[in-house]
């Protein structure tokens, strides 16, 4: 699930106000524009538009366990034919 913490998993124009800051793929976006912009010196030119916000990925706190008799029976091989058609 898309949530504020968790692990980094990508980078997206920030829609809004910026809340934490991918560095690495806002210099990739500032980067191909520095002639252009003039850049003079060391320094890299970062404007509004190559701003890029870190998408991060929580983990879900659901879980489902199945649990099925598997015992040598009919009806047991009937329920385990119909869990696993179910998963």
């Amino acid at each position: 699930a898309r949530t504020e913490h968790g692990r980094t998993t990508g980078a997206r124009r920030p829609q809004g106000s910026l809340t934490k800051l991918h560095l690495a793929a806002t210099v990739q976006a500032a980067a191909p524009h520095q002639r252009a912009r003039g850049r003079s010196g060391r320094g890299l030119v970062v404007r509004r538009d190559d701003l890029r916000q870190a998408t991060r990925e929580g983990r879900e706190g659901n879980l489902v366990l199945f649990v099925v008799d598997a015992s040598g029976s009919m009806a047991a091989r009937q329920r385990m034919s119909a869990v696993k058609g179910a998963v």
